[in-house]
């Protein structure tokens, strides 16, 4: 043979090869190709998280399988996600037998918002030596990265004891890895409670037991971090926090009498929460006012009231007298100050005299007679009645 010859029939062995190669992959879909003794193809397509943002990592994760039926193994050589070029790769993933599975994650980031159509491709050998590859489309929807998180409070009585509920809500689009909830009370932390993994416009709820958290202005404050980050992000809110008592003693009917530098207050103590007050003691409370200790009520149970009557000291003349209200409930003490006005009390007996001092006799009329009795004209018209009333029973009987 001479050397052209020898040339093409190379030439024709390479041309027949091709032809072989190019007949065991097809375009697209999942079954292989060469021999038939293996079946590989591509089952579901999972992609992490389930609404991917622009700038964050995504794992899409095929699941390569190969039939039961199939009478050998395949080797996986290459697995491939493609989109405007080439994604991510992994190779060197070893032999699938009859009924064998594997999954590959496979990862990549996304900087435009949208659809965005991808392919995941697999190359192998069968177990002849043919060449197997199979590809499946993937659809993967991107939100454009965005925070905005809020935190809410409010108050809420259960069985006659005040909570607070806080909520921390994530609106935008990145999910909240950890963080905390916290009750703030005069720039210091008084409770506080763990959160995680809020996704996009999901709320996680957190409810503090009021006990421990003192009564006004508090602050609800939220730390966080979002995934893929490692900074901390603060929220808040402020609530103004008045407890719900499991007793509530009012004063009702209060009544003020007296005047000078004394003076007695009288009414009722109500009790008008969900359990029991004990030891309730009404007493006056300022610089130069003494009530003796006060008036002690005692126990007043839920919804029924006790009457109290006080006298109370002054130093000196007062328009207001400010009564406390002390009180226990649930192993909880309280106080109430409730002002008095008494600038209208009546003054009388309740105003104080001192020792020995004589009460002022009311003056005489000034009529020139002395001393006490009736005055001389009017001694003499009635003799003059008496006289005529006199003649004329003398002239009845003697006509």
């Amino acid at each position: 043979m001479t050397r052209r010859s020898r040339v093409g029939a190379g030439l024709a062995v390479v041309v027949l090869a091709l032809a072989a190669v190019s007949a065991v992959a097809p375009l697209s879909g999942a079954q292989s190709a060469g021999s038939g003794a293996v079946s590989v193809t591509i089952g579901d397509v999972a992609v992490s998280p389930a609404n991917p943002t622009t700038g964050t990592q995504v794992l899409i994760t095929p699941s390569i399988n190969n039939s039961g039926s199939a009478s050998g193994s395949a080797r996986v050589n290459e697995v491939t996600l493609r989109g405007d070029g080439l994604l991510a790769t992994e190779d060197s993933l070893g032999r699938l037998g009859a009924g064998d599975s594997i999954e590959v994650p496979l990862s990549s980031t996304f900087t435009e918002p949208g659809d965005h159509q991808l392919s995941v491709h697999v190359r192998g050998l069968n177990p002849d030596g043919s060449v197997f590859y199979v590809q499946r489309s993937v659809y993967v929807t991107v939100d454009d990265r965005s925070s905005d998180v809020g935190v809410s409070a409010r108050t809420t009585a259960t069985n006659g004891s005040t909570d607070i509920q806080a909520t921390i809500t994530q609106y935008g689009t990145i999910p909240i890895k950890s963080g905390e909830l916290q009750v703030v009370s005069d720039g210091r932390i008084v409770e506080r409670a763990p959160v995680a993994n809020v996704s996009e416009s999901d709320s996680a709820n957190v409810t503090f037991d009021g006990a421990s958290i003192p009564s006004g202005e508090l602050v609800i404050r939220g730390e966080y971090t979002l995934d893929d980050e490692h900074s901390t992000h603060t929220t808040n809110t402020t609530l103004t926090y008045q407890p719900q008592r499991s007793a509530d003693v009012a004063l009702t009917g209060v009544e003020a009498s007296g005047g000078g530098t004394t003076y007695t207050i009288s009414g009722d103590a109500a009790n008008l929460g969900s359990a029991d007050a004990a030891s309730v003691r009404v007493n006056a409370v300022g610089d130069g006012l003494s009530a003796n200790g006060g008036y002690f009520v005692g126990k007043i149970e839920t919804s029924e009231f006790a009457t109290f009557d006080m006298t109370v000291q002054a130093d000196s003349a007062v328009d207001e007298i400010p009564i406390t209200v002390n009180y226990s409930a649930d192993g909880q003490r309280y106080s109430d100050v409730v002002t008095v006005d008494v600038s209208g009390a009546s003054s009388g007996s309740a105003t104080p005299r001192a020792p020995g001092q004589q009460q002022n006799r009311a003056p005489s009329p000034s009529n020139g007679a002395s001393g006490g009795g009736l005055p001389l004209f009017k001694i003499g018209g009635a003799v003059a009645v008496i006289a005529i009333v006199v003649v004329v029973v003398r002239r009845w009987r003697n006509p």
